[in-house]
């Protein structure tokens, strides 16, 4: 296999008190328009991960990291017509100053949702992937 697209994201892995997870479904102007997806980004060149997380959280969700915990790095295999992407994720354990949200244009809707609950979505690929590495 040809992989012609190599994406490292910074990812949060956000869980309230009661082990519900948050995830952001992605809005109409973005590839995979309706999907959830964590809050996360592209690692920028020369950027270190933690700053990447900062940054996008802050961009996404409006709302200030308190603690970040690296977890594990997790990848998938991703193709589209004529292009097959190597996504790989760095996640870390994540807590927000609050679940005060207010949401980038990116996304158009967010919850907290069970573990049992985020299988059941339908998630940008390698979503699934994380939420089995957390458990």
């Amino acid at each position: 296999m040809k992989i012609d697209r190599v994406v490292t994201l910074a990812t949060a892995y956000i869980e309230d008190p009661n082990g519900n997870v948050l995830l952001l479904k992605r809005g109409t102007k973005s590839s995979l328009s309706g999907h959830w997806q964590f809050a996360e980004g592209k690692i920028e060149t020369g950027e270190f991960p933690d700053d990447t997380l900062e940054r996008e959280v802050s961009e996404e969700l409006s709302v200030p990291i308190i603690k970040m915990v690296f977890k594990t790095v997790s990848h998938v295999f991703f193709e589209t017509p004529g292009v097959v992407f190597f996504i790989q994720r760095v996640v870390y354990l994540t807590k927000l100053e609050s679940k005060d949200i207010k949401l980038s244009d990116e996304h158009v809707d967010c919850g907290w949702f069970t573990k049992e609950e985020l299988l059941r979505l339908q998630l940008v690929p390698g979503v699934r992937e994380v939420i089995e590495a957390v458990g």
